[in-house]
């Protein structure tokens, strides 16, 4: 599943999955991306998306709503494009280190992934 997330989307806040948003810029009037490297992004996460074997815990999707990410984060975003996973339950994020590359963004959520999976393996321990 790869969505557009708008503001009405943001219920998913409340599903406790981890959102995995690609944040581009689209001139408003037509819906289009700003630019091909823009186009190039979203077409490169929803790559990801479709390949990436844990869809349980993440949603993917992408937004060009960037002052409602900056609100759920409290701080600005940039560059542009970019890409986050919050926690939907924490509101924890976490975000790629240098320039959003496919390599980068998958070594992202691969450790998000192995983190989750130790705490899960923690809470049936104790």
């Amino acid at each position: 599943m790869f969505i557009r997330f708008s503001p009405n989307h943001f219920l998913f806040l409340s599903q406790g999955k981890l959102l995995a948003i690609g944040i581009v810029e689209e001139i408003r009037s037509t819906g289009e991306m700003i630019s091909e490297e823009h186009e190039k992004f979203r077409s490169i996460l929803e790559n990801i998306a479709h390949s990436f074997d844990d869809q349980n815990l993440f949603i993917f999707g992408w937004t060009p709503h960037l002052d409602l990410m900056n609100s759920i984060l409290m701080h600005s975003i940039d560059p542009r494009p970019n890409f986050i996973v919050i926690n939907s339950s924490t509101l924890e994020y976490f975000m790629v280190d240098g320039e959003p590359q496919s390599w980068r963004i998958t070594q992202l959520l691969e450790r998000i992934k192995s983190k989750d999976e130790i705490l899960k393996v923690k809470l049936i321990l104790f």
